[in-house]
């Protein structure tokens, strides 16, 4: 994931929040290759770190300030998610197919936002 297009500034503004764009920022930069992130993700292996409140936080800053766009995935099986992805909730739909074509019944609590830089 190319995080240079990131400005982290936009959710470092309050002081409490800085370690948590530190966090997130050094953990985006170890993970170069990942298309997109989850909160889930961030959740388990930052967290110890930092509260997940505050990542939230972060990121709900970075959306709104146009530096990360969201998109909505299934969560099929732990740290897998669908390939595809949707714009909004109302989009997914109530079946879906795996990697190996396998369908998969989706449950509200499986429905994920994923985050990326915004285009």
């Amino acid at each position: 994931m190319n995080i240079s297009s990131i400005k982290f500034d936009a959710a470092s503004s309050q002081a409490e929040l800085k370690a948590a764009v530190d966090a997130l920022q050094s953990w985006l930069a170890a993970h170069p290759n990942l298309p997109y992130f989850t909160f889930d993700q961030i959740c388990r292996e930052l967290t110890h770190h930092v509260p997940a409140e505050h990542f939230n936080r972060v990121l709900l800053r970075l959306v709104a300030a146009g530096q990360l766009e969201v998109k909505y995935r299934v969560k099929i099986n732990e740290g897998e998610y669908s390939e595809e992805e949707f714009d909004s909730l109302e989009e997914i739909p109530d079946c879906i197919f795996d990697s190996s074509f396998e369908p998969v019944d989706v449950s509200d609590s499986d429905k994920v936002p994923a985050y990326a830089p915004a285009r």
